[in-house]
């Protein structure tokens, strides 16, 4: 009986064998005969039998590419013209990696193209149904397509601008799924991108944000140092601003300074950058340092709005560290120093008020900024303008 058995099982696997070489040849006649139609039909109808076969799935393959350029050809000559098969070029691209997934080295037959070759034919076409769908708000379709792009794209290891344009559409399905709600998939669309040594320094910064969130100060680390070898010189300031801030969190006072004076001295008229770099030196308690850098801006541009609200900030700042001190000398019944303290602090509040009138003078409509204003004059018993007065009204109806 075992024997019969054996004897029945290698009969049908003969016969399978058989049947699938006519089948697999007829099709690729017909394509050559630009018979797409006919070599799709003869194809389909002898999948049975041969699921296990990487020559059927690459003759499929090529049949389906062929009926995607056929319908995208004649939907450009004739925009009236329906699509019938709309996932001709999504079955072509499973079918070639079937096929490798099977027998890596499976070799096409003449004239038709190999698997590597036609994943990577099939990213051209999946970039752009992906971003049809993003531009639509169909944001599951956009997914699927682009990251079936992202894969395509990857078997073309010999193109120096892979990780470059990888990681642009990465940063764009780190989106999508947010927009999806799947803060996992998010975080793995970055740390892919990553993966590859992109040089898009907006992923690098999205991932520092996501395990900072996670208060995970080594991961942060990781990422920071992993941008500061992929990032291009030109986009490195976005990695230095993390590394001063993960530097703050970490508590290396003496790095933080160091990096911020160097990154001063090797951009003297980056005005935003030294505006940055103060609000880092102002929110550590480094009020003098911060004045260094805003000082070197105003000697640049002392009309801007951004240098004058932050030299405002920097002695807003400081006086509120007076208030502990007024504390102490009211508890000790140090009645001598208390009067001191309040002078120091008056004089530190006109100085603020000073910056950030001047910044209300260069810009009213910051609502930042004219909070502070109003604060400081409520505080030093200065008129307010009406002008003013409305504008923070109309902040109480927001």
């Amino acid at each position: 009986m075992k024997k019969f058995s054996l004897l029945a099982a290698i009969s049908l696997l003969m016969m399978v064998t058989t049947i699938a070489q006519p089948c697999i040849s007829d099709a690729w006649m017909n394509l050559q005969n630009k018979q797409i139609s006919k070599a799709k039909r003869v194809i389909d109808a002898c999948q049975v039998g041969n699921e296990n076969n990487a020559d059927y799935w690459l003759m499929k393959a090529n049949v389906y590419l062929q009926r995607y350029e056929e319908e995208k050809s004649r939907l450009e000559k004739n925009p009236k013209y329906v699509i019938k098969d709309t996932d001709a070029i999504w079955i072509a691209n499973e079918c070639f990696y079937k096929a490798v997934e099977i027998d890596p080295k499976v070799t096409p037959k003449s004239g038709l193209i190999d698997p590597i070759m036609g994943q990577m034919l099939c990213a051209g076409p999946f970039y752009d149904m992906g971003y049809e769908a993003y531009k639509k708000d169909n944001w599951q379709k956009a997914f699927k397509y682009l990251y079936a792009a992202v894969r395509a794209l990857k078997l073309d290891d010999k193109n120096p601008s892979l990780p470059r344009d990888l990681g642009y559409i990465y940063f764009d399905l780190s989106q999508i799924a947010r927009k999806l709600e799947q803060p996992d998939t998010y975080k793995k669309m970055l740390t892919e991108a990553v993966a590859i040594k992109t040089p898009i320094p907006e992923i690098y910064i999205l991932l520092y944000d996501l395990y900072k969130e996670e208060k995970d100060t080594v991961k942060c680390a990781n990422v920071i140092k992993s941008a500061k070898k992929h990032v291009p010189a030109n986009g490195l300031i976005k990695i230095y601003e993390l590394e001063l801030e993960h530097l703050t969190m970490s508590g290396e006072q003496e790095k933080f300074i160091a990096l911020a004076d160097k990154l001063a001295e090797e951009n003297p008229e980056n005005i935003s950058l030294l505006a940055k770099l103060a609000l880092y030196m102002t929110n550590n308690d480094q009020f003098e340092k911060a004045e260094t850098y805003l000082k070197q801006g105003l000697a640049i541009d002392s009309s801007n709005f951004e240098l004058n609200q932050q030299m405002g900030y920097r002695y807003f700042f400081e006086a509120i560290k007076y208030q502990n001190l007024m504390d102490q000398a009211t508890n000790d019944k140090d009645w001598n120093k208390l009067k001191e303290l309040r002078e120091a602090e008056k004089n530190i509040l006109e100085l603020a008020h000073t910056w950030v009138e001047k910044a209300y003078l260069i810009n009213n409509d910051d609502r930042g900024n004219n909070i502070m204003l109003q604060q400081l004059k409520v505080k030093l018993l200065k008129e307010i303008p009406e002008e003013l007065k409305e504008k923070i009204d109309s902040y109480k109806h927001d």
